[in-house]
């Protein structure tokens, strides 16, 4: 399933209806958004049931405006409620029948010039400020955003630009990163990418993971651009991430040494890894009862001031009162500090402090990293593109598989003879290699882990190991040294994620 938009002028030629009916075929379950085809109102409904029979379709058709835009589909699968439509766009609600999935779909086709398109950017705002859920807004803007949107055309001028950039940070809208051809539109002098598919913040947080394919243009000379639904198959449980925040709560040593105390059998790595296993529960829990829905607290100590706030206003001089917003004004600034440190931690930014109010640069952040750290689509070897998860998962073990290759009962061994003709060690240097690493080299290098890198699966990063280091320090320790001693890795502890 998918959404699917495409610039197709002239629609009114046989041929190209023909081509449009073929490529429809071949995408069957896809809602198609028609744009610029040039089809006068009295002939739309005969060319429809040409390259879409039994579909169903709407137009911005209206008694001043001729018709430029048409959504259509296919009922057995979707449905398409239409909410507006005017010259440069039409929206609605799409509801993917088998799947309880609806979000906002809105089909764009801009006019040419900068004034007459400020009507669009007016219309897009108003959708945003009522849209409810995730929203799509895809197709031809007529507008570029960034200069190398443009290549061997007239140079880009600012005023080009400014719109378009001012409605995203207005709206906060995201564009979808794409895959395939760099450019949407040519007439094989001119570049251009003035096609795109736009997201609020809902379609980012419920539906993260998804790229816009740039098609080949085939008759027409903008490429379709194709988003694929199918790749919504519920949300699998992340991994455990430690949040830095959690090492400052006045419970988290006292809970980690009552952990790390339990007895645990096997090896010194598999104590150390079990144990870890038992620390990373009681994490959990304060996690969940203490830092949980940080957003909604915040939320409600702002309601909460600005009640108080105004209780004061007409009761002067109430020392409880008084007190009490003292109090609220401190723990509102400890929890907005908490806020974007968790959101400074899972966007990765290093290089802006706390305390600027950055907030929305992380979670802007914390959305592009959702589309970059995982993998919507795979080709294999067939040149079969594929979307489905369970279908990527087994192409993914069937390649490592296949690269890794079987294990051997015995391997050639290398001559020691060519070995001496070489460049050797001293014997110095031989001892040093052997030496056992001391509890000073494995603090050391534990100091030096940035502290937004997790050593392990399980999610527990420096940052943790830095401060409970008193507790468990001495049990690690030892499980390094196991480890050079024996040169036996505890396996789970070899193991990593694929997003």
């Amino acid at each position: 399933m998918s959404v699917i938009t495409w610039n197709i002028r002239g629609l009114n030629k046989t041929y190209k209806q023909k081509d449009v009916k073929e490529f429809i075929r071949s995408n069957n379950k896809a809602i198609i958004a028609l744009v610029e085809h040039r089809v006068k109102e009295h002939r739309a409904n005969d060319i429809i049931k040409k390259i879409a029979h039994g579909w169903q379709w709407i137009s911005n058709a209206s008694p001043n405006k001729k018709s430029r835009i048409w959504v259509l589909w296919d009922p057995r699968i979707y449905k398409f409620d239409m909410e507006e439509a005017d010259e440069q766009l039409v929206h609605g609600q799409i509801s993917i029948l088998s799947k309880a999935i609806t979000f906002g779909f809105s089909a764009i086709y801009g006019l040419h010039t900068i004034k007459d398109r400020l009507s669009l950017w007016r219309k897009l705002r108003q959708i945003h400020s009522i849209q409810q859920g995730p929203w799509l807004a895809m197709r031809d803007y007529n507008a570029i955003l960034q200069s190398q949107d443009r290549r061997h055309g007239n140079e880009v001028q600012d005023i080009e630009t400014r719109d378009f950039k001012e409605f995203l940070l207005d709206t906060g809208m995201h564009e979808l990163q794409y895959v395939g051809r760099d450019y949407t539109w040519t007439n094989n002098h001119t570049y251009s990418r003035i096609d795109r598919g736009l997201v609020n913040a809902d379609w980012m947080m419920m539906m993260p993971n998804m790229k816009v394919q740039v098609l080949e243009p085939l008759v027409s000379d903008h490429s379709p651009l194709k988003l694929m639904i199918s790749q919504v198959q519920g949300r699998k449980s992340r991994p455990f991430r430690f949040l830095n925040c959690i090492a400052d709560h006045h419970q988290f040593l006292q809970k980690v040494e009552q952990a790390w105390e339990e007895g645990s059998t096997g090896g010194m790595i598999q104590i150390v890894w079990n144990k870890l296993k038992r620390v990373n529960e009681v994490i959990k829990e304060i996690n969940t009862k203490h830092y949980k829905g940080v957003d909604e607290r915040i939320k409600r100590m702002r309601e909460e001031l600005q009640s108080t706030q105004e209780e004061m206003s007409f009761k002067l001089q109430r020392q409880d009162l008084i007190e009490k917003e003292k109090a609220l004004k401190g723990d509102l600034e400890k929890w907005i500090l908490i806020e974007e440190s968790i959101y400074m931690q899972r966007s990765r930014v290093q290089w802006l402090k706390l305390g600027d109010s950055n907030s929305a640069y992380f979670f802007a952040q914390m959305k592009n990293r959702s589309n970059l750290n995982g993998i919507q689509f795979l080709t294999n070897d067939m040149g079969v593109q594929l979307v489905l998860e369970d279908d990527i998962e087994a192409e993914i073990l069937g390649y490592y598989k296949k690269l890794l290759g079987s294990s051997a009962e015995s391997l050639p061994a290398i001559n020691p003879n060519d070995m001496k003709m070489g460049p050797v060690l001293s014997k110095e240097h031989q001892l040093l290699l052997i030496k056992q690493v001391s509890k000073e080299e494995i603090w050391e290098a534990m100091k030096d882990i940035n502290d937004l890198k997790a050593p392990g699966y399980d999610g527990l990063n420096a940052v943790f190991f830095k401060k409970s280091w008193t507790i468990i320090g001495q049990e690690v320790i030892m499980a390094v040294q196991e480890f050079f001693e024996s040169n036996q890795m505890f396996r789970p502890i070899n193991c990593t994620a694929i997003p």
